[in-house]
């Protein structure tokens, strides 16, 4: 509301009734612009234009003719609720139920405290035990509903109630209630409305009610039911919020502050400890990685055999993506040594060698592993059965199309819950958005982000967001993605988790270097350089370091170069990782003319790194063709094809549109100087063709005036 109120104060020149009704408008509206501008076109109707503004007309509900306040109770109508403000200067939520007739207030400061989404028939219970005399439990329903109070919705054969305003609620919720009157109502909500171990509200609700009340073994029964289900659905932020009670859950979590919550945890549980730490260890990489980072290294430390293997088999799977192939090989490599596979779930081992070889270019070796764990797991309806048959489609989606999708509504299918679905969903996209697929990838994550919304899982609703984000850059185009972006980065998840905020910043750099925008695209790679002075993951780390290099190299900004990177080579590059730092290396020593030294920094690297990740691998053959056609040399041209030709087709197309603009220049112009003109103008057409269909203009100015100098 204060947003909308200074937005149109400022741009009218001043501040009136109309303003204030809008933004009071808009913050009822909680999101929804279209009723909000609804509401407040029925408001305006009653106004009229006077010096200072616009006034409205009539006399302020609940007031008499000649201004004093009435006694008299407020047309329950949905515009006197939801819209005009209250002269007594109350709160807006208490202005809302001020206009509420006194039964429909008791009767929602009364369902307020029951879940946030309740059956109908908890609701008519209630009111009719503990409602206020004198009116039916359907009539105040039917009230609250017409009035946008209450909202019903469909699900199953059941109808479900919440109360729309989910401020409205909270500020109802905490309405006084006469000690004898709580208990009473405490005990008839746990005789009568169970909790639902599906959602995390309503399981917290139930053991408040039961801890008030003294009934410990109610609350453990609950708390155990709800911790379980958590662990089971893979709903990492639920199982935050569960670990935090009976306290709410802390601003800022530490390693010391959930070590004592999953003491107490399995203390109020009965759950097994091992079972518990390793869960939520995999929930905190997710939904806190730095604290889940921290805490999965005092897991790799532990003597209980099944903690120790599972926590060495979660490294893998993290170093797998994040900190490179190395690190994880070690990792499972120390399973089999200590003789732990044994205590792993069945297939894990295999699919987790699968991952690490496909991610090194092995694929027939991926093939193998990852056939072996869909034949371990076939059937058996667990989320490592379905990862198994997700693996194989992805692997399968070079060769057929069909049979990966297959394998992927099979995985679907074979997911044992609708959070495990969703990230079935989830999966598909992340592992098709590496492919040429971002088509298929953009409708998995779509539906992905559909369940996890409906869900309330927020933690993977950012996720998703995120890896829409990313397939947006291919799809929709530069524009697309820094709209994306910038609604991302005022989520705290976000702005607090440096791997999530690097892989933002990353998109955005790139976003701005292909809309041709340099001096954003700089700018944009200086705030990305500065936050790569924190501890980062491998592989957002050199997916940002490749944006910096590029933006750096191709809008020819020298003097940022050594900025960023000269004193780093005099200090020490030890916070990079091996491919990272070749890159810096050779760009520094590109920005001091030293070509020779440049080239065979990368070279050199390239024939070295038979095992590294393959994005790393095309970030340093992408320099090397750059840095040829500087030097220009006539076996420099030839060494260019055959750098390019190097490179895995399948990394290409899932690179930044940019980056595979750039190479088809590169390839156009290294075949033009070498007489292959006819190919050369072919490679070229295909590289205006893409840049138009992604708005690159400054690549399409160059394509344009190269075609120009050839054809002249």
């Amino acid at each position: 509301a204060r947003a909308v109120r200074e937005m149109l104060s400022d741009s009218l020149g001043r501040a009136d009734e109309s303003v204030e009704a809008l933004a009071r408008s808009a913050y009822y509206a909680e999101g929804d612009l279209l009723r909000c501008a609804e509401v407040f076109g029925g408001v305006f109707e009653q106004a009229e234009e006077c010096e200072d503004g616009w006034r409205l007309l009539g006399p302020s509900l609940g007031s008499s003719p000649d201004g004093e306040v009435s006694d008299c109770t407020a047309p329950d109508t949905y515009e006197s609720v939801w819209t005009l403000s209250d002269s007594r200067g109350d709160s807006i939520e208490e202005s809302i139920l001020s206009k509420l007739s006194a039964d429909l207030r008791a009767a929602i400061e009364l369902l307020a405290q029951l879940d946030e989404r309740f059956p109908q028939s908890v609701a008519m219970g209630v009111l009719e035990e503990f409602g206020p005399r004198g009116s039916t439990a359907t009539s105040l329903i039917s009230r609250l509903t017409e009035l946008g109070v209450l909202v019903q919705v469909g699900q199953d054969s059941e109808t479900w109630i919440e109360i729309e305003s989910p401020t409205v609620r909270r500020h109802a919720s905490v309405a006084s209630i006469a000690p004898e009157g709580r208990e009473r109502l405490d005990r008839w909500l746990l005789d009568n409305a169970p909790a639902d171990p599906a959602s995390v509200q309503s399981v917290l609700a139930t053991c408040r009610r039961a801890r008030r009340l003294g009934d410990r073994e109610f609350e453990r029964a609950v708390f155990a039911t709800g911790l379980q289900a958590a662990i089971e659905q893979g709903r990492h932020a639920d199982l935050a919020d569960i670990l935090a009670h009976p306290e709410d859950p802390p601003h800022e979590w530490t390693v010391s502050t959930l070590r004592s919550r999953i003491s107490r945890g399995i203390e109020l549980s009965g759950c097994d400890p091992a079972r518990l730490k390793i869960n939520t260890v995999a929930a905190f990489l997710t939904y806190s990685r730095t604290v889940g980072e921290r805490y999965l290294d005092e897991l790799l430390g532990d003597p209980h055999p099944i903690v120790r293997g599972n926590a060495l088999a979660r490294a893998a799977d993290r170093d797998i993506g994040y900190h490179g192939a190395e690190r994880a090989a070690g990792y499972l490599n120390a399973i089999v040594k200590e003789g732990l596979e044994s205590v792993l779930p069945v297939a894990q081992l295999d699919l987790e060698r699968a991952r690490l070889a496909r991610v090194s270019g092995r694929t027939d070796e991926a093939m193998a592993h990852v056939r072996r764990a869909c034949e371990l797991s076939k059937g058996l309806g667990t989320y490592l059965s379905a990862l198994s048959l997700q693996q194989l489609g992805i692997l399968c989606s070079d060769k057929s199309k069909r049979r990966a999708f297959a394998c992927f509504r099979d995985a679907a299918a074979e997911a044992p819950s609708e959070s495990v679905r969703a990230q079935m969903y989830f999966n598909s996209a992340l592992l098709l958005a590496h492919t040429t697929r971002q088509v298929s990838a953009m409708q998995f994550v779509e539906r992905a982000l559909s369940v996890f919304a409906e869900m309330g899982n927020r933690t993977m609703v950012l996720r998703s967001r995120m890896l829409r984000a990313s397939i947006m850059t291919s799809i929709h185009g530069p524009r697309s993605v820094l709209s994306e972006v910038r609604s991302l980065q005022d989520f705290h998840e976000i702005r607090s988790d440096s791997a999530r905020l690097a892989s933002l910043l990353t998109l955005q750099t790139n976003a701005y270097l292909t809309l041709g925008n340099s001096p954003a695209a700089v700018r944009s790679a200086g705030v990305l350089w500065r936050l790569l002075q924190r501890p980062i993951p491998e592989r957002p780390r050199s997916a940002a370091v490749d944006a910096i290099v590029q933006t750096l190299r191709d809008t020819e900004s020298w003097g940022f170069v050594e900025e960023y990177f000269g004193r780093l080579l005099e200090e020490g590059i030890d916070r990079l990782d091996s491919g990272s730092e070749i890159r810096v290396r050779a760009l520094v020593a590109e920005a001091q003319q030293d070509l020779d030294r440049a080239i065979s920094t990368l070279q050199a690297a390239i024939e070295e790194r038979g095992d590294s990740i393959a994005a790393v691998d095309a970030g340093l053959r992408r320099d090397v063709v750059s840095l040829l056609l500087r030097r220009a040399g006539e076996s420099d041209l030839e060494s260019a094809l055959e750098v390019l030709d190097a490179i895995d087709p399948r990394r290409v197309a899932s690179t930044f549109p940019y980056s595979r603009i750039r190479l088809r220049i590169d390839r156009a112009e290294a075949l033009w100087r070498l007489a292959r003109r006819r190919e050369a103008t072919r490679v070229l057409d295909e590289a205006i063709a893409e840049a138009r269909r992604h708005e690159a203009k400054g690549l399409l100015a160059t394509s344009l005036a190269r075609r120009a100098s050839w054809t002249t």
